[in-house]
């Protein structure tokens, strides 16, 4: 039988509802008692649906299944948001789901959750938990526990593209806050991810010979393959992601001793206890530094989006960055960054004012 505790947190009222399932017991949070014991009867509910019957399993056992086969850290993640974020789909036997409810679902990411107290998810971040939740459907469908995938069809979110405002971007100030905050040698990594643009995994798969400090460049050819601790490459996240991008005179004198010093296979930057890092952990460190610096509403990306901001504001050209952004598309350089190119308005004036009508 579930259960209702009624808390009040700075004058918010919240209900919390608690109802056991297969012997563990789970719980959620409401604005209000009745959509509680909404909850708690439809998760009751779905007590009678665990018969051992595949097709009448609820979404969360599938998803549970798909979290435990994850064989990166990277997919653990990925799969446990997904797990987190289920919704109302959580506790509906898979043969019951239907494109209209995953529709519903994916509505709610984007416009905000209930469940995370009205916090919508990134428009790429809901495209991503629809694909992994399309493949449970369809190992599901290919083992004959139910007939169709009802998420094939269901339309991903459009214009997933995030566009950066210039008053969004992180300042120089914050970077060296946050780098300062950090312990070797994510204090250079983070230095490195905002003069370079690097994406996290690239820095993070950086090996010694990946600079070549007589040239002044770094080659991008590989990422980390998502593990934390053991050495592991894998192919950049596009072709257009291998690159060589120029080092300015400070960000070679940051790696100088690092690539001197170093063995050329090895990673360039690796944990006390020669570990090399993975995108999940450089940004909890991230996360940890920032927290201590007071640098709010920043991520690692907020590095790159730095980066770029400095490119167009020295002239660069779009195909220049979408270059050494390693974006697939300057299309994709332009959706992200209009906003940050200066003189357009200066430049329409200029045109109209030439028209003579007179």
């Amino acid at each position: 039988m579930g259960s209702i505790s009624r808390t009040e947190r700075n004058g918010n009222v919240r209900y919390v509802a608690r109802v056991s399932l297969a012997g563990k017991q789970t719980a959620k949070s409401f604005t209000n008692e009745r959509a509680a014991k909404t909850w708690i009867r439809e998760r009751e509910a779905a007590k009678s649906d665990l018969t051992g019957r595949p097709d009448r399993d609820p979404v969360r056992k599938a998803v549970e299944a798909h979290l435990s086969d994850a064989a990166t850290t990277g997919a653990r993640l990925t799969r446990k948001h997904l797990l987190e974020n289920l919704g109302d789909l959580e506790w509906k036997p898979l043969d019951t789901v239907r494109p209209e409810d995953v529709t519903r679902w994916r509505d709610t990411l984007v416009t905000g959750r209930p469940w995370a107290d009205g916090k919508p998810l990134a428009r790429t971040t809901v495209n991503t938990l629809m694909s992994i939740l399309s493949a449970i459907f369809n190992e599901a469908v290919s083992k004959g526990h139910i007939p169709r995938n009802p998420v094939k069809g269901v339309r991903r979110v459009p214009g997933a593209s995030i566009t950066v405002e210039p008053h969004e971007l992180i300042t120089a100030a914050e970077v060296r806050a946050v780098a300062g905050a950090a312990e070797e040698p994510v204090r250079t990594m983070i230095r490195m991810m905002a003069l370079t643009g690097l994406r996290p995994g690239e820095v993070c798969g950086l090996r010694v010979r990946s600079v070549d400090l007589d040239k002044g460049v770094v080659r991008i050819t590989e990422q980390a393959d998502g593990h934390y601790g053991d050495w592991g490459w894998k192919a950049p996240k596009t072709p257009q992601a291998r690159r060589v991008v120029p080092l300015g005179q400070a960000t070679i004198e940051l790696l100088r001793s690092r690539v001197e010093d170093g063995t050329a296979g090895e990673p360039l930057f690796l944990t006390e206890l020669g570990r090399m890092y993975s995108t999940p952990r450089l940004g909890a460190l991230w996360r940890r530094a920032a927290k201590k610096a007071g640098v709010e509403g920043h991520s690692l990306k907020s590095l790159r989006h730095f980066y770029a901001s400095a490119l167009i504001e020295a002239g660069r050209s779009p195909v220049a960055v979408s270059e050494l952004l390693g974006h697939s598309s300057p299309t994709i350089t332009l959706e992200v960054y209009s906003h940050l190119w200066p003189g357009e308005h200066a430049a329409t004036r200029a045109a109209v004012d030439a028209l003579d009508l007179s």
